[in-house]
């Protein structure tokens, strides 16, 4: 929603500072007061150009801001302009371009009045329209499309692929075949260098492991070793064991030592037999490791790397020398996967179509409602080149209007007015509900030629319509007026010889004033009773 809204040397506005709620909002004036200023500064925020001959009469710059919230994230944009030209745009305190206004808000914000970011007027956004509406009802298809179109991707892509790799220049082949040659005739092994590396230097250093474990042995278990030395010290502790029960402790510690040191002693001995001092072998592993090093340093830089390229390259040069074969499958996949997304395309279009009558026969009741009984919509599929097929589907969709049944409905930018083009989309977010994705609407001239029952109609749609959107709306009818959950009154008035427009909340018995004014062009005590009985009914409505 758009909470907050500061206009300051906008035309005639100098200061104005407007808080919305999140319902249904009205701003009411008289003709010329300068109602849709609202409109242009809600234009800039969305991105629109600015002019300088907007700015106030002795301003040197105007400036806009607003505070946003769309699901629960807070946006506050802000534009100026001066008279030299300038213009900056800030959002959420940083400078951006005009652009990024327009791709943060403009698609949450629809206003209605002028041909300005009206997606009902453009093509691109029909077919979001019509799905939105559909809902449930072309979902599986809708996802069954995207789901054959990914297969198709695929299958197109692995076919294009090896088909330029078919083709590749012999010379590039061939050098792949010699690599992958020399890396065959190594045939490195996963993790055989570290392998290597942690192995060497035990080999290496073979005859000094040997000589350490035959002198721990000895150390361990000769005479006048440790062990003999500990077996002494334990012959002299039981002499006098039976006498002093104390020693206990200390005996089996010797016990546990002398344990420890015949086991270390016979274990330095098994070692020193088992070490192999083999020149010819550690010539050999030190020759390999140097050739798994070369391997790496040429097409790693790890041997895990030089493994992979072995692998890409083997599947390449096989698929390479047995392409055919592979070509003809990729094409028969290739083939069943264009079938299946062109049978999903179809099955898409019907369910359009379906949704398509539906549509154009609850919008035409919704406008007769609206005092636009002869007017009709259509929907128009153009069957798009298979090459031009979106993710979204097959068709281009585009609505079509007429404002009366003799007549062909043509596109609606270029045959319906402002105030036609505000009701066909009042009646359009009606009928959307809770699906629309537009969360602030604004409307401007859709009172525009109606008054009576369809005045009535229009404000009941549009009080039901702030039920699931903030709606902002620029009226001349009272029957209008009386719905709103927050209603400003839009006055010119003269200061120091010039003219200031002023907008301002009305409450109470000033909002009782301003709806008879709106009701009889004055206010009477007639006009305020019959206000305050609009008020009393929209209230219980």
């Amino acid at each position: 929603m758009l909470e907050e809204l500061h206009i300051q040397n906008l035309a005639l506005v100098e200061d104005a500072w407007l808080e919305f709620s999140p319902g249904l909002n009205v701003l009411t004036g008289e003709t010329g007061a300068g109602k849709t200023v609202l409109m242009s500064a809600i234009k800039l925020l969305l991105g629109q150009r600015g002019d300088v001959q907007t700015i106030s009469p002795d301003a040197e710059e105007m400036k806009v801001e607003g505070r946003f919230y769309f699901n629960d994230d807070e946006y506050i944009a802000s534009r100026t302009l001066t008279n030299a030209g300038r213009n900056k745009c800030m959002l959420n305190g940083e400078m951006v371009p005009v652009k990024s206004l327009s791709d943060v808000l403009a698609l949450r914000v629809d206003l209605h009045g002028q041909h300005d970011h009206q997606t009902l007027l453009k093509p691109a956004f029909h077919r979001g329209i019509l799905d939105a509406y559909a809902g449930e009802d072309i979902a599986g298809e809708l996802s069954a499309y995207k789901e054959a179109r990914h297969i198709f991707e695929q299958a197109s892509r692995a076919l294009t692929e090896l088909q330029e790799q078919a083709a590749q220049d012999s010379r590039a082949l061939e050098a792949n075949r010699l690599i992958l040659q020399e890396i065959e005739r190594v045939n490195p092994l996963p993790d055989e260098d570290e392998q290597l590396r942690s192995a060497l230097p035990a080999l290496a250093h073979s005859e000094e492991i040997a000589q350490a474990s035959d002198e721990v042995w000895a150390l361990m278990t000769g005479e006048g070793a440790v062990g003999d030395q500990l077996s002494r010290a334990l012959t002299s502790l039981e002499r006098v064991l039976t006498y002093d029960a104390s020693f206990e402790a200390t005996h089996q510690q010797l016990s546990s030592l002398l344990i420890e040191a015949q086991e270390i002693g016979a274990s330095m001995r098994d070692y020193a037999q088992t070490v192999d001092h083999d020149p010819r072998r550690l010539d050999e592993m030190q020759n390999r490791l140097k050739e798994l090093e070369s391997l790496s340093k040429r097409f790693g830089p790890s041997l895990d790397e030089v493994l992979k390229k072995k692998e890409q390259l083997s599947e390449l040069i096989d698929a390479v020398d047995n392409s055919e074969l592979y070509l003809n499958q990729l094409r028969k996949n290739c083939q069943n996967a264009r079938q299946d997304f062109e049978a999903a395309a179809a099955k898409l279009h019907v369910k359009r179509a379906q949704a398509a009558r539906r549509f154009c026969d609850e919008l035409r009741d919704s406008l007769r409602d609206l005092a636009l009984e002869n007017a009709r919509i259509e929907v128009e599929f153009y069957e798009l080149p298979f090459e031009q097929w979106t993710l979204e589907g097959s068709e281009k969709i585009e609505f079509l209007y007429s404002p009366v049944a003799s007549a062909p409905c043509r596109p609606l930018a270029k045959i319906a007015s402002g105030g036609e083009i505000s009701r066909v989309m009042l009646a359009l977010k009606t009928i959307l509900g809770k699906s629309d994705a537009v969360s602030i609407l604004v409307f401007d001239e859709i009172d525009a030629g109606i008054g009576g029952s369809t005045a009535q109609s229009v404000a009941r749609r549009l009080k039901e319509l702030s039920r699931n959107h903030q709606v902002l709306v620029i009226t001349h009818l009272a029957q209008v007026a009386v719905y709103a959950d927050k209603h400003y009154v839009v006055e010119k008035c003269e200061e120091s010889s010039r003219a200031v427009t002023t907008v301002s909340e009305v409450r109470g018995e000033t909002r009782i004033k301003e709806i008879a004014r709106l009701l009889s062009g004055e206010v009477s005590d007639l006009a305020c009773a019959h206000a305050r009985e609009l008020l009393e009914s929209a209230a219980i409505s």
